[in-house]
């Protein structure tokens, strides 16, 4: 991805701004950054969030866009982040709410279905 710019698995028809930075590493995803943006499956966040919690700095915002419950304990992933970082680090976290634009007179929150009444 670094060199061709493309992800052939899950955008191959995008080409990836050359400002991103591609790496496998953890810590170079993590150390010095002012804001990380979790993005991972809800069945391996408290793993990747685990991992990672020593090369993030107790000032950092991190930001969740994951969306789901995890599978084993059945907790939102707010409550998963909660448990896992210490309690100084819960003012910096910042999670997306996914809603839909829906037609008059249906709930503005999706449920499995999309829009819903």
């Amino acid at each position: 991805m670094q060199t061709n710019r493309i992800n052939d698995i899950y955008l191959p028809d995008i080409n990836l701004s050359e400002k991103l930075e591609v790496t496998v590493s953890l810590e170079q995803c993590c150390r010095n950054k002012e804001l990380i943006l979790f993005v991972s499956p809800s069945q391996v966040t408290r793993q990747v969030l685990t991992q990672a919690l020593s090369f993030i700095d107790t000032k950092t915002i991190i930001a969740s866009a994951s969306k789901g419950i995890e599978n084993d304990s059945l907790m939102l992933l707010s409550q998963v982040f909660e448990e896992i970082l210490p309690q100084k680090m819960h003012a910096q976290l910042w999670f997306f709410v996914w809603t839909f634009i829906c037609p008059r007179g249906q709930s503005q929150y999706a449920n499995s279905r999309g829009c819903g009444s």
